[in-house]
């Protein structure tokens, strides 16, 4: 059987949050091929900034100890384009889902636009790239197309095993993130208080002290069946991202029979255009003009008692199946 080694700029993949998940789904969900997650604490050394960095002889001894052919690097901090630099001085073949975020959507542009070169320099070649959308590989157009693939790293989630109730007996307008500004974790707080009888959830660890109104609840480091029991009683997510390279939470809302607001800078919506759940509405810097954008969809939503779409003639798409998720994989994974 074909073994995949995964290495990311983390050191669980239990935690929550994109890479983490996509490296799971990989281990749980897949065909013929045996997916292992390295810790990155087993290959790092600190550089004089405490930054982790890959140390090399730790690296390439671990290489050669565990036999290893096939390494699927997740991210593109320094630590990702400096591992793909040391494995490229042995034989094996290099596989990258960079989860890119172009420069301008970051707090510090300028040392993002530095990461983006030496991140090109490392994949120009040897390296097969997995790009989650097609936005992300415009970002990179001189990579070799023989190399590349396009796919979406998520696919339909497991549903609760609880009885899902009816669309109408659902409650809860959802947000699901980090408290990072790009996020919109603020946004959804305004919005909260715009809609007093409406009852709000959000799965988050707040970074700082907040004065929440009655109508939200707060919901932190909660175990996958709770969350899943969570979303099974939502009847809209609000994802007010500054940037996502894909965004896997909309796709599980969708997944669960769930409305969609979101913003234009969530790339994975490519894949759902024209989807009649999706509710999506030009991002803009000023937080004041998009919290004004995600009232008027959800008074729109609310005021007309609008519900999920399932039928094929109501929408294009609201999943991506488990065994395309499998195909993509087990196709990328040839490229070699």
């Amino acid at each position: 059987m074909k073994k995949i080694f995964h290495i990311a700029d983390i050191d669980s993949i239990d935690s929550p949050g994109g890479i983490e998940k996509v490296i799971k789904n990989c281990i749980l969900y897949s065909k013929n091929i045996d997916h292992i997650f390295i810790k990155k604490n087993k290959i790092i050394h600190k550089n004089m900034f405490g930054k982790s960095l890959p140390h090399q002889k730790k690296l390439l001894d671990f290489v050669k100890t565990n036999k290893i052919s096939d390494i699927h690097l997740h991210g593109s901090t320094p630590f990702v384009w400096r591992s793909i630099k040391i494995l490229k001085k042995v034989k094996i073949n290099i596989f990258l889902t960079p989860f890119f975020h172009e420069p301008m959507s970051t707090n510090r542009p300028f040392l993002a636009f530095v990461n983006y070169i030496f991140l090109y320099i490392s994949i120009f070649s040897k390296v097969n790239v997995h790009f989650c959308t097609h936005y992300e590989r415009n970002l990179f157009k001189k990579i070799d197309k023989k190399r590349v693939s396009i796919f979406p790293p998520f696919f339909k989630t497991d549903p609760s095993n609880e009885n899902s109730p009816n669309y109408k007996e659902k409650k809860y307008i959802l947000f699901v993130g980090r408290d990072d500004f790009h996020k919109g974790f603020n946004q959804f707080l305004e919005i909260s208080e715009k809609f007093p009888k409406e009852e709000f959830i959000a799965v988050t660890k707040p970074r700082k002290p907040y004065s929440f109104r009655n109508n939200l609840n707060v919901e932190s480091q909660i175990s996958n069946e709770k969350l899943k029991k969570i979303y099974s009683k939502t009847k809209i997510l609000i994802f007010p991202s500054a940037y996502e390279s894909f965004g896997g939470v909309f796709l599980e809302a969708l997944s669960n029979d769930i409305i969609v607001i979101a913003s234009d800078k969530v790339l994975g919506l490519e894949y759902f255009q024209n989807n009649k759940n999706i509710y999506k509405y030009n991002y803009k810097k000023l937080t004041k003009t998009n919290v004004n954008q995600i009232e008027k969809k959800l008074s729109f939503i609310l005021d007309n008692n609008i519900i999920f779409l399932n039928r094929k003639s109501d929408n294009q798409k609201n999943t991506i199946s488990l065994n395309e998720h499998i195909n993509n994989y087990n196709t990328f994974y040839d490229l070699t």
